[in-house]
């Protein structure tokens, strides 16, 4: 067997292990001081899990079988016992009733013989990353979604602005016509003294006026005089018909 193809069976034998779920079979693959990181916000080895941990609780969350479709992939001899295999593959996994699929990964497997066997394979470091869908083919990040959010933003500012200049125009209008209703009109607070007798008010300053210059004095009304219909009776009960 040529060395490509023996790589390639390596390479093989660990995903078919992974895809099946078997735990016990990857404890014999994987190396006990195996590194990496995989596509979840905690899956590396930099702190204090371990990929075996990792493995754990992938097989815990998802049991059933994965499937793996293969796009790409070669192998580079690093060394006379070490080799990296490289691999763009999707994961289809089941869980929840429904099928589920991480598109286009990117895998990286460095494997290195064995110290108690030099005809055996183990794996060294792992590395699995998911592309940005937003980072388009020749960017060396996603500068064309980061201006497209950035044209958004703008849209958003101006139109929220212009609503907030709306709102503060119709404000000020109301605000005009409170302050000139408010000058129209003048709330007396308080206690009132009033003549019990002739019906003066006594003022602020202690002196009783009538009671219509007091409202002219102190108040924006305006009085009209009239005669009740009580006081015509008494004024001109000879001229008019008392009923």
């Amino acid at each position: 067997m040529d060395l490509i193809s023996e790589m390639h069976d390596i390479f093989h034998h660990y995903l078919e292990t992974y895809a099946h779920r078997d735990l016990e079979e990857l404890k014999k693959i994987i190396s006990s001081q195996l590194s990496g990181f995989g596509t979840g916000e905690d899956e590396h080895t930099l702190r204090d899990l371990t990929f075996l941990d990792l493995y754990q609780r992938d097989v815990e969350q998802i049991p059933k079988n994965l499937n793996f479709t293969i796009y790409d992939e070669q192998y580079q001899q690093l060394s006379a016992d070490c080799f990296i295999a490289l691999a763009i593959i999707d994961i289809t996994s089941k869980f929840d009733g429904e099928s589920h699929t991480l598109f286009s990964n990117r895998m990286s497997c460095v494997f290195h013989k064995s110290c108690q066997n030099n005809k055996f394979w183990e794996l060294e470091h792992m590395h699995l990353s998911t592309p940005l869908p937003i980072q388009q083919s020749g960017e060396s990040a996603p500068i064309q979604e980061y201006r497209r959010r950035n044209e958004e933003l703008k849209l958003l500012v101006k139109a929220k602005t212009k609503e907030l200049i709306s709102i503060n125009e119709t404000l000020s209008q109301k605000n005009v016509e409170l302050e000139k209703t408010l000058q129209e009109v003048k709330t007396l607070k308080g206690l009132l003294p009033i003549c019990a007798n002739c019906k003066k008010i006594r003022n602020d300053q202690g002196y009783w006026q009538n009671i219509e210059e007091y409202f002219l004095k102190n108040t924006d009304i305006k009085l009209t005089h009239g005669i009740c219909d009580d006081c015509m009776k008494i004024l001109y009960s000879d001229i008019i018909k008392v009923e």
